[in-house]
């Protein structure tokens, strides 16, 4: 075997590993899709809340969301009468997106934002590949490629969600100014699409990635990590400029960075709270820790320490599932809390 068989066996055999950790950890479960539908919510509504106002951006998120409810049904419409072409709709809107009567600045801003691979390349790109001439690969790269469809199509709803409000809530804001081009202010506003979709959404592409995500043991003992190095890097830079505004003779610029970043660490703890409770938001399985330290008694780990403590409180089951678990646990029996990024920034893993 030559050297570049072996290097190209040793190849398919890490993609054929990714592939199966796919399927295996992530494309058969529903709450994969459930967080992911969700992170518009849980990142981009707590980003953009930092400059406007939170009635501000849930109305525009609800605007882009009507839109592209509007383009799936278009491109369902136009598609095939098979069910596989019908399927197939949901995850390529970008054709939709040229046909559609959307504002060519949007249109212009969308594609912009394409070519900086930020408005359809997502955690799919981790995804991996059966590599083989074998029918039984061929026949589950073909299944999994279905299933790769709900993953695009969630992908593209949040950033094209989260673009277009960004985009419109920044348009609006240098618009009022009324010192800059409209020329100028289409770049300004793009530019911070990039911002905010890089921020909250995340950039897949293998160039944006550390070079350890890229080496052949990075791929596996890796893959799925470059949510969790977002996630990170979301609240880090956040803490980071938070404390560059708690600085002595702040520029007019620092003060309002200070202001911009507290209502955004404000929001995102919220958020995170409210849908996740206590062992979703972020770092507070620290806290939990913590108290069961110095709490806790024999047989109890972390949470049964916090139950007992919120029942000796006099807090039913419900309210405790709720403070821990989030609204939607306490309301509809849905524990998001172990799938919420704040719970994989304690633990350092994702999903």
């Amino acid at each position: 075997m030559t050297e570049r068989e072996r290097t190209s066996a040793i190849d398919s055999t890490l993609e054929g590993a990714r592939m199966f950790t796919t399927v295996w950890s992530l494309s058969l479960k529903p709450m994969f899709y459930i967080q992911n539908a969700l992170q518009p919510l849980m990142m981009t509504l707590p980003y953009l809340s930092g400059e406007f106002s939170v009635a501000d951006v849930a109305t525009q998120m609800r605007r882009g969301y009507a839109e592209w409810a509007k383009l799936f049904a278009d491109q369902f419409k136009k598609s095939g009468s098979g069910v596989k072409e019908k399927w197939h709709s949901f995850g390529n809107l970008r054709t939709a997106v040229e046909a559609s009567t959307l504002d060519k600045n949007l249109k212009d801003m969308l594609k912009d934002m394409s070519q900086r691979n930020l408005l359809d390349l997502g955690a799919q790109s981790d995804f991996g590949e059966f590599k083989g001439s074998e029918g039984w690969m061929k026949a589950l790269n073909g299944a999994m490629n279905e299933i790769d469809v709900a993953t695009r199509g969630v992908e593209f709803a949040n950033r094209y969600v989260s673009a277009v409000a960004a985009y419109r809530l920044m348009t609006n804001k240098l618009k009022s100014k009324g010192n800059l081009t409209e020329k100028e202010i289409h770049q300004a506003a793009t530019d911070y699409v990039a911002q905010v979709l890089s921020a909250t959404q995340g950039d897949y592409s293998a160039i944006n990635a550390p070079s350890a995500f890229n080496t052949r043991v990075g791929k596996i003992a890796l893959q799925f990590r470059k949510f969790s190095a977002i996630q990170l890097n979301y609240f880090t830079r956040m803490v980071k400029d938070m404390n560059i505004a708690k600085g002595k003779n702040l520029t007019e610029e620092q003060k309002q960075l200070g202001t911009v970043v507290k209502r955004q660490l404000t929001m995102a703890f919220v958020t995170h709270l409210f849908m996740a409770g206590v062992k979703g938001a972020p770092a507070m399985t620290i806290a939990m820790a913590i108290v069961g330290a110095l709490f806790g008694e024999a047989g109890e780990d972390d949470e049964d320490t916090m139950r007992r403590l919120l029942h000796e409180a006099g807090a039913n089951a419900t309210v405790a599932d709720i403070i821990l678990e989030g609204l939607p646990s306490g309301v509809l029996g849905w524990n998001l809390s172990d799938n919420f990024q704040g719970f994989y920034l304690s633990h350092g893993i994702y999903f």
